[in-house]
């Protein structure tokens, strides 16, 4: 009976591991981004604090691969990483980590203590955090990151002296 009830849980996973695993022999960029593009959520859910990001890359042959940013080492399932059509980035920074500085960020500027942003970005292929500004004021928000706890490393500070417009 054990093995039966075993065999009744297990067999489900195994018929989608199969499934997945020949759906990996991706070849044409198209299916690559797709494959990606859909079990993204997956991928990010089950890296959790380790996922740093992900973008698409080319090859010499014009290839389409899967760049994932790992903060960490992890254990990935073909079910939804296709390994071979991947390749791995060591990052410093968590994609969570990036994304709550700027929720902090966004919160300074509504209280107040940082001025003249004109604009504000996660980039992940750099795994950092840039904020455009005047230079002169690149002191003031080096202060608040170390006041703030925010490692210097995280945040680029790029040189806009205007606010750019689209009208």
């Amino acid at each position: 009976m054990k093995k039966i009830l075993f065999l009744l849980l297990f067999l489900p996973t195994i018929a989608f591991s199969k499934e997945n695993y020949k759906s990996c022999h991706l070849e044409k960029n198209e299916e690559i981004i797709n494959f990606f593009q859909k079990n993204l959520s997956m991928i990010q859910g089950s890296l959790g604090e380790k996922y740093g990001g992900s973008w698409v890359e080319y090859d010499k042959s014009k290839k389409a691969i899967f760049v994932l940013a790992l903060v960490k080492p992890a254990i990935l399932d073909d079910g939804y990483f296709c390994k071979s059509k991947m390749k791995i980035a060591q990052v410093k920074f968590s994609y969570k980590y990036l994304n709550d500085l700027q929720e902090k960020i966004f919160s300074a500027i509504k209280k107040g203590d940082l001025k003249e942003i004109y604009g504000m970005n996660i980039e992940i292929q750099t795994n950092s955090f840039l904020i455009y500004t005047k230079s002169e004021n690149f002191a003031a928000i080096k202060e608040w990151l170390k006041t703030s706890k925010i490692d210097n490393d995280a945040v680029k500070l790029i040189n806009q002296n205007t606010q750019t417009s689209f009208n």
